[in-house]
Parts: C-alpha cells; structure tokens; sequence
C-alpha cells in the first residue's frame, strides 16, 4: 500500500478556519482512501486526535516552540513510515524530506498582508514558509487567486499547483425549517427582534468591518427597517465607538447559532479586503441568504455570478447595497434559490477525492 503521512495538527484546533477546514478533509477522505496508508501525525502537549478507521496515529507530545528540533532531529521521519509521502496540510511541516512533501497553501496572507494581531505568527511563517513550499514536490491551494499569487511572490511554477476549492457542510448549513421559531429563538438568546443585516468574520483589519459599521452608521440617518448583527467580540474602543441600540455584537456564537443567524438575515456582508477562500460566502448562501461581498482576491471566485459584489475600499458601494436591500430592489426568493443551488456544487467528497487524486500521482 501506498503511504501518506498528514500533518493534523491544526485539525486539534477547530476554532479556526484552517483546522476546521484540516478536519473536515480528513473526515471526508478516510472513507474514500482505497489504496492508500495512512498515518496521521499530530503534534501537541495537551490535545489528541480522535481514532479512525484503518488509520494509524504517530503523535509527540511537544509544544509548537519545539518546531526547530522537530526538524533537526528528523523527529517526524522517525515515527512515520519508510517510503512515504507527507502531507503539510498548512503552509509548512517541519520535516527534511520536501521532495517527498505535498503543501497546502490557503493563502499568502502572511507574505501580502500580514496582520497585526497575528505578527509573530505570520512573520515567522514568512521566514520559514516560502522556501519550504518551492521545494516541496507538489502545492494544492483552494482558489485561482492563490495559485496566481504562488506563480508570482514565490515563482511556483503553475504545473507544480492543484487548485481544490473547499467543501461546504451543506447538511448543517441550510435555511431554518420554521422562520418564525428560530426567529424567536434569537431574540430571546440575543435579543434581536428587527430584521437585520449580518456580518460575520470580522475584524479591524483585512476583514474591513469597522467601514461596514461608518456605513451603517449613515443608513441609520434615515431609519432603516434592518438592524446590523455583527458575529465579533469587538476590542473596547470599537464597541464604545459604534455603540448603538441598532448594532448587535453577538461574540463567539454556536455552529447552530451561526446557522440561525444566517438564515434569518436579510443579506450578509463580507466586505474583506483580502482572502485565500471566503467560506462565509457559502455558508449564508446554503442557509438562503443572498451574500454581498468584496470584489478582490479569491472571492469572485468562490462567489461566482451568484454574489452581490462592492469594492471593499470604497463605501459608497456598500452603502448601495444597503440601500438597495431597503427599497426592495432584489428579488429576494430567486437570490435564495441561486444561491442555495450555487452553494451545493462545493461538496467535502469532492475536495477529498481530488486531493486523494494529488496523493496517487506524487506517490
């Protein structure tokens, strides 16, 4: 049989996108790994993977600032087995071997646009990352937008790059059976009882959320039917700035809340000014919601001719969509069916399956 050797390391963290998205692959493709061996290899102090089936498990109990003996020492080459091939499943994999290595590349934020509240992370991955995915034997990434970054900031070669668009978990994400009762629901866990525009992954930075604010600010001079719902526990001085009985900071919700919001929102706005996918774009199309976002990086690809698009460095265009959504310009039902039908094309089977595809041809 033929090995695989994949880092699921940020699998034991799903609060974030890369190891929810790590996690979910893995789910998806062990069923569907035939021929293949795989040993999934995971580093952490405290946390473990779950067991799957006819998977084995190759685990070091170290904490991430052991990275550099980890490769010095060929640790991870130790515990795998001979003749495999590995699997970085985010950006970089502390093992010697790279011509033995495939590389997943979300994005090349850490290079292009690197964020402040992440500065230690994105520069040490900056430092380490770019030579280690030119060497690798293969590189998958999930948009065309980052291959063409990967071919431009690292000189990738295109032939050397797979583009696997992400799934989305459809079966979870879709529109509420009994509007009226999860409404209910919402304003007694959080007090919302107005429609609403909802924005989610949020941020003061790349995610632009503080204009999406200064934007609702304005369409709050005219008393809008729609309040703003903002999924962010927002730093002090932005929740003092913006504080208002028509803007909603809900924190950290549930995957069922997430759903619940979503699919009782009259639109989401998604006014990034830079991503390697946009999941969110997905997401509140599956849940029935039209999806506005920004017209940059990967989200024209992910969005598709079903998004409503702005120019993120612009308000005036968001301010549009507002406006628009208002005055009932949009055919609300159609911009549900398209988007719920769009929506189901992006499927886990099939992003495990022609990532099983790259494992067959590099091994």
């Amino acid at each position: 049989m033929r090995s695989i050797t994949i880092d699921c390391t940020p699998a034991l963290h799903t609060t974030n996108g890369v190891g929810r998205v790590t996690a979910t692959l893995l789910e998806a493709m062990v069923p569907l790994k035939g021929d293949l061996d795989f040993t999934l290899f995971s580093r952490s102090f405290s946390k473990r993977l779950p067991t799957y089936k006819d998977c084995k498990k190759a685990h070091m109990k170290l904490p991430e600032c052991c990275e550099s003996w980890i490769d010095r020492l060929k640790l991870i080459e130790r515990i795998s087995p001979k003749e495999t091939i590995f699997h970085a499943t985010n950006h970089y994999m502390p093992v010697k071997k790279t011509e033995n290595t495939i590389v997943t590349v979300h994005d090349l934020i850490f290079l292009k646009s690197p964020e402040q509240h992440l500065q230690k992370i994105h520069a040490e991955m900056a430092r380490k990352a770019p030579q280690f995915i030119k060497d690798c034997k293969h590189i998958i990434t999930c948009s065309e937008y980052t291959k063409k970054d990967l071919h431009e900031f690292i000189s990738i070669p295109e032939e050397k790059i797979t583009v696997i668009q992400w799934g989305l978990n459809n079966k979870h994400f879709v529109p509420p059976s009994d509007i009226d009762k999860t409404k209910a629901k919402l304003k007694e866990e959080l007090n919302i009882d107005k429609p609403y525009f909802l924005g989610v992954s949020c941020s003061e930075g790349r995610k632009n959320t503080p204009m999406l604010i200064e934007c609702y600010q304005k369409l709050l001079e005219s008393n809008p039917k729609n309040d703003l719902v903002l999924v962010w526990s927002p730093p002090d001085h932005i929740r003092e700035k913006f504080k208002h009985p028509r803007i909603h900071f809900t924190g950290k919700v549930s995957d069922d809340l997430l759903r619940d919001l979503y699919g009782c929102a009259t639109a989401t706005f998604y006014p990034s000014h830079y991503e390697g996918f946009g999941l969110p774009v997905l997401e509140s199309m599956s849940c029935g919601t039209p999806i506005v976002c920004s017209n940059v990086t990967s989200l024209p690809d992910v969005g598709g001719d079903v998004a409503l698009y702005i120019t993120p460095t612009e308000p005036d265009t968001i301010s549009e969509q507002f406006e628009k959504f208002e005055n009932d310009h949009y055919d609300l039902e159609e911009l549900s069916k398209r988007g719920i039908d769009y929506s189901a094309t992006f499927t886990w089977k099939n992003c495990a399956k022609k990532t099983l595809d790259v494992y067959r041809k590099c091994s």
